[in-house]
Order: structure tokens, then sequence, then C-alpha cells
């Protein structure tokens, strides 16, 4: 999610802050006079082993438009931010790509979504082995759009027999139903496909499973005091 990025910006901004201000070469900062686009004069009050590494400069420059005058300014920076396309594939998934697909991610009306793929050891002897797939989509397709894909993708004959989740921490953070557009699926989101078996799947219900370890219980089932019976 966005939000973590920002977190992160935010972590580095002040850790790099908080550090130089420990290590800064220069104790006493003396009072300093020159010019304002003088890396020099920024260093005779800045200079640490942490803005030798990660510490770069903009250059400013204004000119008016009467007399032509120019005036420079350097603004140091330690992080840079950059817009990258949310929908856009990672590198790992475009390399192995079939013709078909590679011919998508120049298509500026596709995009491409990886999944994994679940199959039940029960369901036409399959395997239960996580299998990552790509497939390509209008940009502005539904879920429903997208589960016929996957289906086609694995060589499932009946698209109704996927269920589509997105996974967050480890935990199911939501189903992606036919209702829903792909537009709200972020490349760093995690889609699973999961295969159920053949079966009225609207006469049945839902149901989440969270597997959890109680804080300081051993494998061997805990010592001493009292037994408690398992969560349900």
């Amino acid at each position: 999610p966005a939000y973590l990025s920002h977190d992160v910006s935010l972590l580095w901004a002040r850790f790099t802050d908080m550090l130089h201000d420990d290590v800064n070469r220069i104790v006493h900062k003396p009072l300093v006079f020159g010019a304002a686009d003088s890396v020099a004069v920024h260093r005779m009050q800045h200079n640490s082993v942490v803005l030798d590494a990660c510490e770069g400069f903009y250059v400013r420059t204004l000119t008016c438009s009467y007399c032509n005058a120019t005036q420079r300014s350097l603004e140091p920076y330690r992080l840079l931010s950059v817009v990258v396309d949310a929908t856009t594939p990672s590198a790992t998934a475009t390399a192995a790509l079939p013709p078909s697909l590679l011919a998508a991610t120049s298509d500026a009306s596709q995009r491409l979504i990886e999944f994994t793929y679940i199959e039940r050891p029960t369901l036409d002897g399959g395997s239960d082995t996580p299998t990552k797939y790509v497939v390509a989509v209008p940009r502005d397709a539904s879920v429903k759009e997208l589960r016929r894909q996957m289906a086609s993708r694995v060589g499932l004959a009946q698209a109704s027999l996927l269920i589509i989740a997105e996974l967050y921490q480890n935990n199911i953070y939501r189903w992606l139903v036919d209702r829903l557009t792909v537009d709200t699926i972020q490349a760093n989101d995690i889609i699973v496909a999961y295969a159920v078996p053949r079966r009225d799947l609207q006469r049945h219900v839902r149901v989440q499973l969270v597997h959890r370890i109680r804080q300081g219980e051993s494998n061997g089932g805990g010592g001493g005091g009292g037994g408690g019976g398992d969560d349900g």
C-alpha cells in the first residue's frame, strides 16, 4: 500500500537527520557568510559520513525574463521520490512471458496482473503446490473478466470454480467479487486464485480459518500449570 512507502520515507529522513547530528564532524558551527550556491559554505556547518554517502544537491536556476539576470541556488537532499506506475508489472514477471502476453506489455489499453494459483489435489487430480501466472486484461475490465482469463490461463474449464482473494500480512484481506474492476488491484497486491470442487457454490458459505500460535507456547505443548482446551 502507498502509505507504507510514505512511512518508510519519513523513517529514512528522520533516521538520517538524527544520525547526521550524532556524527557531525563540525562540533561548533561557525557563522558563515558566502554565496548560497556554494557547497563549501554548506559543508562548513554540515559535514558527516552520512552526508558523504547520502547527500546530494538540487541546482535551482531562476532567470529574469526582463533583464536576463540569473540567480542560482543549491538545495540539499537525502531522499528522492519517484513516481512509479502502480499497474506496471515487475521485471521478473515479464521475463518469461509467452509472446501473446509480451505484446500486451506495450499496449496502453492492457495491463498484466500477477496471481498465484492453488489447486486442490482432489480437483481433477491436481496439485496443491502454488504456481504463479500472469494474465493480460483490459484496464477497465471487471473481476469477472479477470476470473475468465485466469481460468483460461491455468487450464480450468469453468471460471466459476475460481475464488479470487487479495492477501495482506498472511491473511485474506478481501474477496475479489465479480462487480469489482481490476483498477482496484495494485501491482504490489498479492492476488491468489483458489480452485474449489465442482458443486453449487451459491449454497455454501465461505469460512476463513486463521491459525495462530499462542505467545509463549512451545512446540512440546507448554510446561507446568493448567492445560486449557484448544481454540476452536
